[in-house]
Formats: C-alpha cells, sequence, structure tokens
C-alpha cells in the first residue's frame, strides 16, 4: 500500500514538474510576425552614470574635468540571430542622435521581425552617401535645422559624428575642451574617414522578440576609454581642442572601443 502511495506521489509530481517546463517554454519565433526592441544607451564615467557639470577626474592622467555637452550619432543598425543570420534595420529607420540632456534620446525603439537576437553591429556616425544626400533625404535625427543642429558642418556637408564639450582647470585660459570628430571621406576632395563600426556579442544572452514582447538591450558608452585608448591617450592638458587633426582618428579609434554590451530585460 505504502509503494501504491510512493508511486502515485511520484507521478503527481512528474506531472507537475512537465507541466511547469511547458508553461516556461518560449514559443517559437515567427519571422512573419513584426516586434519591437529597444535599445538603451547610457553614458559611464568608470562605473559611474554621466552627470553632467559633475566634476571627474582620469585616474590616467590624474586630470579633472566636467562635461557639458555630449551627443553623438547611432546608425546602420545589424542584428545578429541565434540561427547565424542577421536582420539589417532599414536604412532610412536607421539613424539615432544620442543627447546625453534628453533622457528619451538614449532609448531606440526599433521594429524588427519576431526573434532570437544574440548581438548588434551599428556604425558611430553617418556614411558617407547619407552625409551627401540632398535635405530632404536627412530628416528626424539627421534634420540640421532640428535634431541635428550644432551637429553639421556646412563647409564641409558632413556630420559632426562624436560631439563632446567640457570643462578642465588643465585648460589655460577659458577652461574649456571641444573634441568634435566628424570626416566621411570627403566629397569632392578627399579627407579622413572618421566613421567607426562597432559590433558587440550578448554574450550568453538572447534579446528574445515576439509580437508581444519587448526586449530592451543595455549597451553603455564609458568616457574614460574615449580618453584612455589602447593605443592613444587623450591629455586634455595637451589637446584641449580636436576637431580637423589628424588626432580626430585616434579620438575615433578611442570611441569605438568606449561601447560595451550590459544586460538585457526580456
Amino acid at each position: 500500500m505504502q509503494n501504491r502511495i510512493a508511486v502515485a506521489m511520484l507521478c503527481v509530481w512528474v506531472l507537475a514538474v512537465v507541466a511547469c517546463k511547458k508553461q516556461n517554454v518560449e514559443p517559437q519565433p515567427d519571422a512573419t510576425q513584426q516586434g519591437s526592441l529597444v535599445l538603451k544607451f547610457d553614458n559611464l564615467v568608470g562605473t559611474q552614470l554621466l552627470q553632467m557639470n559633475q566634476t571627474y577626474q582620469n585616474p590616467v592622467t590624474s586630470e579633472s574635468f566636467k562635461v557639458t555637452a555630449l551627443r553623438y550619432f547611432i546608425s546602420n543598425i545589424k542584428l545578429q540571430k541565434a540561427d547565424g543570420s542577421e536582420y539589417v534595420v532599414p536604412q532610412d529607420d536607421s539613424y539615432f542622435l544620442i543627447n546625453e540632456e534628453i533622457a528619451s534620446s538614449k532609448r531606440l525603439s526599433l521594429q524588427v521581425p519576431e526573434g532570437d537576437y544574440t548581438g548588434i553591429t551599428f556604425m558611430i556616425g553617418v556614411d558617407s552617401l547619407r552625409n551627401t544626400m540632398p535635405p530632404d533625404r536627412r530628416k528626424g535625427a539627421l534634420d540640421i535645422s532640428g535634431q541635428a543642429q550644432g551637429m553639421y558642418w556646412t563647409w564641409n556637408s558632413g556630420y559632426i559624428f562624436f560631439f563632446l564639450e567640457g570643462e578642465s582647470n588643465q585648460v589655460v585660459g577659458d577652461d574649456a575642451f571641444r573634441y568634435h570628430i566628424g570626416f566621411f571621406g570627403g566629397f569632392s576632395t578627399p579627407t579622413l574617414n572618421n566613421i567607426r563600426t562597432t559590433t558587440l556579442s550578448f554574450e550568453r544572452d538572447i534579446a528574445l522578440v515576439r509580437k508581444n514582447k519587448t526586449p530592451e538591450v543595455h549597451i553603455m558608452m564609458d568616457l574614460l576609454k574615449v580618453f584612455n585608448g589602447r593605443n592613444f591617450t587623450l591629455k586634455i592638458s595637451e589637446n584641449s581642442e580636436i576637431m580637423f587633426s589628424a588626432l580626430s582618428a585616434k579620438v575615433a579609434d578611442n570611441i569605438k572601443e568606449a561601447f560595451f554590451y550590459d544586460h538585457i530585460h526580456n
């Protein structure tokens, strides 16, 4: 009798476990259905969230600084899938301007097919083709009379990809530093090409996009890495303004290294 009770209880337990597992199984994605994916960008100084006009110190150069403006373009987004394929976000829907002073600008909402996404590739800047298009093809985040005001060199027909300004007592005079990094290779005459593209793996995580499920991928940009790259250390005391010099390419390399994946909310 006791054995029969034990067997019955075991069967009930097994059925309960199986039922729970069935409830937790994620439905397979349907690529014919559209879903949403949010990219959340946070700007850091080391391990701290960036606060405008707060004093920070670069541990490598021992220079103190404040940030008064930070803006940059994210564009040409591609998403890697678990099955090895890739989804390319339509280019007209793939230009965003991150502005530290506008919280909503740091949340990028993408309409993508249902799928299991494992990584992302994006450009830091604006591609050469879009740089040279007429104004009616450069709307939204690229509108130089609207969102992108101050992010375009009219004399050179090109966007500023990364705009960083601040103050530091390392600068003689007005204490201001300015790093405006642009150049897409030139239109009628060759220039530097400071467009950079980065690919970030979601590591062991997967963004599960479903019709009724919107994951949020958190991507970080560490300003200290903009100053302290693998091959170039940017000292404010030596270079308080970089726009058109060859050093802009070195800063662009540092900027590429500054982005990293952090986590996903499914």
